[in-house]
């Protein structure tokens, strides 16, 4: 796997095409305040009701990942997501 920098460290990307949906769901937290806060706070409701219209279809093992993890900010799910520890 290629590494990238962030913050000039290096980390592991993931492979092209993997995790689509996780991302699709992270990127619409980005640019909705609401929605992000309801991510965060009660990520299995904010799966269930999607994103202006849009639903997750996310593979059970993001969806899994998701339930389970309990991150304070949206920048420590986007780094817990890519495989970063916060």
């Amino acid at each position: 796997m290629p590494l990238f920098e962030l913050n000039n460290q290096p980390i592991m990307s993931r492979p092209p095409g993997e995790h689509l949906e996780l991302d699709r769901m992270i990127a619409a937290a980005v640019i909705n305040p609401e929605f992000s806060a309801l991510l965060l706070s009660d990520p299995e409701l904010a799966l269930e009701q999607g994103f202006q219209g849009e639903k997750f279809l996310l593979t059970q093992g993001d969806q899994d990942f998701l339930l389970s993890t309990r991150a304070s900010s949206l920048s420590d799910l986007a780094n817990l997501a890519s495989g970063l520890k916060p």
